[in-house]
């Protein structure tokens, strides 16, 4: 199973032309996070689940259970990234997390979507299952097999944390809206629940999708 995530950031939902400059958004896995039995590449774009742990120095950061990684950079404001996978349905998470999210300990604790400070979209079979805060719902989609790509829109003022199936032409299908009160910057964040599946990140500085502008 294979991961492609595009990142892309907005400032401002109002404007539907091309935005440049500053809006570019730098995005890099943070190695010091990734549990050993995930690798990562040198330019930290891409991870991938492997059978052998790797050698990775001891970090009060690391995820020592839980095959997750958490990316380098805290999210604020609007942001608005994709991500896209290949391979079978085997359980993939996209998350969110505060960066203070425990990573060792009670196994079930340091889990995306299991505690207060992460909010879970589980990619699994022929469905979704969203979770916080230890609270799960399972969502049933007829097109989860279709384009393998999800949105993630983030609005930490308004408090809303939105997933969408991306279809063609890249339109956008709602799945779920987290609404909380965000605190703190929300550091993107991947399960990879079976080796020999990786993710990368391909960063991009686009317009706003026309169907977020009009919601």
């Amino acid at each position: 199973m294979a991961l492609f995530v595009f990142a892309r950031t907005y400032y401002s939902l109002l404007y539907e032309e091309k935005q440049t400059g500053n809006n570019s958004c730098e995005f890099s896995l943070d190695p010091n996070t990734a549990q050993k039995n995930l690798l990562l590449s040198e330019d930290k774009l891409t991870v991938t689940g492997e059978s052998e742990e790797q050698q990775y120095p001891d970090h009060k950061d690391r995820f020592m259970d839980q095959p997750q990684v958490l990316s380098s950079t805290g999210l604020t404001g609007r942001c608005y990234w994709e991500v896209q996978w290949t391979g079978r349905w085997r359980g993939v998470d996209i998350a969110v997390s505060y960066k203070i999210i425990r990573q060792r300990g009670d196994r079930e604790e340091c889990e995306f979507g299991h505690n207060d400070q992460s909010w879970r979209l589980r990619i699994v079979g022929g469905g979704y299952f969203v979770c916080h805060n230890k609270r799960q719902t399972y969502l049933s989609s007829t097109s989860v097999s279709g384009s393998g790509r999800v949105g993630v829109f983030l609005d930490s003022e308004a408090g809303a944390l939105s997933f969408y199936e991306v279809g063609s032409g890249g339109k956008l299908f709602h799945i779920y809206t987290f609404t909380s009160s965000f605190t703190e910057p929300l550091f993107p964040g991947f399960g990879l629940w079976y080796e020999y599946s990786a993710l990368t990140w391909m960063e991009e500085s686009l317009e706003i999708p026309g169907s977020l502008v009009n919601e």
